[in-house]
């Protein structure tokens, strides 16, 4: 008798878990997500103009996106970024003009803005996890650009060159990895980190970590 009723008290139990233990998917079939929030980034660019090595940098940014989950486990992003210029310093920049070649340290300001689109892997309920690829365009502005002649470090000049802004389309790829928090049945918190690849004549790479607030609409 007694066996008998340990044997009903674990399957009662084992019923409750199976029951309150939420399944594997989250991506909530038929929600459209508006998302917006701010990230950081650290990028490695080369030099606006002439030739040089690629030099580390940082910035801030923003961005903008919407989100729709036709399956469970699958949501279709559209999205855009920008991201505000920040200095970079390339020591022994090389620049030829018709007066000839020049050699020192290329002062710029670099921003970019950028569109994507792209599919995400999505598990979980209340604590979501998802993996993804983008892919789109961005525009990338190099401005304020000044070699300076570095010859005498304690007083360094411009050459003068007159060096024109340069802005540049480039072909972006972006892998991302990211954890969102449910909130309540609509309002998520995320946390992520994309590696953008800037593919064009002047190649480049970027890291970047957003963390946004996201609000969803059930429309099926």
């Amino acid at each position: 008798m007694l066996s008998y009723t340990r044997e009903r008290l674990a399957a009662l139990l084992l019923g409750t878990v199976f029951v309150f233990t939420p399944g594997p998917a989250s991506a909530d079939r038929g929600a459209l997500t508006l998302e917006v929030g701010g990230f950081g980034s650290v990028s490695s660019l080369p030099p606006g103009v002439g030739t040089g090595t690629p030099v580390t940098g940082t910035s801030l940014g923003g961005v903008l996106g919407v989100r729709y989950a036709p399956l469970q486990w699958l949501e279709l992003s559209a999205g855009g970024f920008y991201e505000a210029p920040a200095s970079y310093f390339h020591a022994g920049t090389s620049v030829t003009n018709e007066n000839g070649s020049f050699i020192g340290t290329l002062q710029s300001r670099v921003g970019s803005w950028g569109m994507t689109v792209g599919a995400r892997y999505v598990r979980g309920l209340v604590w979501r996890y998802f993996i993804g690829l983008e892919a789109g365009f961005a525009r990338r502005t190099a401005s304020q650009l000044d070699l300076i002649d570095v010859t005498d470090p304690a007083s360094p000049r411009s050459f003068g060159l007159g060096l024109a802004d340069v802005t540049t389309t480039e072909l972006l790829l972006a892998p991302l990895v990211g954890v969102e928090w449910a909130v309540s049945d609509h309002v998520t918190l995320g946390l992520s980190s994309r590696l953008q690849i800037h593919l064009a004549e002047r190649s480049s790479v970027e890291f970047i970590v957003p963390m946004t607030v996201s609000y969803s609409w059930y429309v099926l």
